[in-house]
C-alpha cells in the first residue's frame, strides 16, 4: 500500500533540517525542524496515514504544534514567537520565511515558510551561546527567493509536480519512488518505512535529473546524492558533504 510523503524539499532550506516541519530546513543530516508547515507552497515531509480518522489527525496536528512551540520557545525571550493557531513564526510583528540554527554537531533548528516576509538570522557569540536574532538584509532574501524559485523548478522538471508531493511504496513495486535506485544501494526498511543508504537512514536524496526528497522524521540520517554522467546515465550515488547540503538547501 502506498503511503503519500509531502516531498519537503525545503524550498530552501538552510540547514539539514529538522523535527517538525513545515518547508522547515535543513542542517546536514542532524536536525530538528517543524514537521509540517506550509500546506501549499511550503511542503513538509511527514507520511499522511490515511487510516487516521479525522479526530485523530486534528490530536495529531495539536501535539505537533504544541512541540514546536517547546522546541523554538528558546528564542520567545529574543522576540521569536510561534503562533499555533497560525501555524507560523513570527518576529517583530512579521511572518518568518526561513530560520537556521545550528544548536550542536548533532541539532539545528529550522525551517521554511514561503509566504514569510522576512528571512530570520540567529546571533551566537563565540563560544556558541544564543545572544540574539537578527533580520536578514534584503539582498540576502532575494538571493533565497531566486534558489528557492530555482529548487522549484527542478522539482517540476523532474516530474514530481507542482503540489510536492510524489507516492512512495513499496521498492519493488514502485517505480516513481527511490525504488529505482536500488540497485546503487537505495534499500527500503519495511518496519520503519524509510529508505536507507549503506545502512543509515535517508534524510535528503537529491538527483538532479530525478527524484528529490526529504524526510523530516529522520534524525542523524544521512544525505546523498546521485552522479551522472554526461549522458545523464547514473554512475553512482554518492554521501554529500555538509557544505554540499547547505548549498542546495541554504
Amino acid at each position: 500500500m502506498k503511503k503519500r510523503i509531502t516531498n519537503v524539499l525545503p524550498t530552501l532550506f538552510a540547514v539539514c533540517c529538522l523535527a517538525g516541519c513545515g518547508t522547515v530546513m535543513a542542517e546536514v543530516p542532524k536536525t530538528s525542524v517543524p514537521n509540517e508547515a506550509a500546506y501549499e507552497s511550503s511542503a513538509q515531509a511527514v507520511e499522511t496515514n490515511q487510516e487516521l480518522s479525522d479526530e485523530e489527525r486534528a490530536q495529531e496536528e495539536k501535539v505537533r504544534r504544541e512541540e514546536i512551540a517547546e522546541q523554538y520557545s528558546i528564542y520567545n525571550e529574543f522576540g521569536l514567537s510561534y503562533d499555533k493557531d497560525k501555524d507560523r513564526f513570527l518576529y517583530d510583528g512579521n511572518i518568518v520565511r526561513y530560520f537556521n540554527d545550528t544548536i550542536s554537531e548533532d541539532s539545528t533548528n529550522a525551517f521554511f515558510y514561503e509566504d514569510g516576509t522576512v528571512d530570520l538570522k540567529p546571533i551566537r557569540n563565540s563560544s556558541g551561546k544564543l545572544t540574539g536574532l537578527e533580520i536578514a538584509s534584503d539582498k540576502e532574501f532575494a538571493e533565497r527567493t531566486k534558489k528557492n524559485d530555482e529548487l522549484k523548478s527542478q522539482i517540476q522538471d523532474s516530474g514530481i509536480g507542482e503540489a510536492g508531493s510524489f507516492e512512495l511504496g513499496e521498492p519493488d513495486t514502485s517505480d516513481d519512488s527511490l525504488a529505482g535506485y536500488s540497485e546503487y544501494g537505495v534499500s527500503y526498511n519495511a518496519e520503519t518505512k524509510r529508505f536507507m543508504f549503506d545502512g543509515k537512514d535517508i534524510y535528503f536524496f537529491y538527483d538532479s535529473d530525478g527524484a528529490t526528497y526529504v524526510n523530516y522524521d529522520v534524525k542523524n540520517g544521512v544525505s546523498v546524492k546521485v552522479v551522472r554522467d554526461k549522458t545523464k546515465k547514473i554512475e553512482k550515488i554518492d554521501v554529500m558533504t555538509d557544505d554540499e547540503v547547505k548549498e542546495l538547501l541554504n
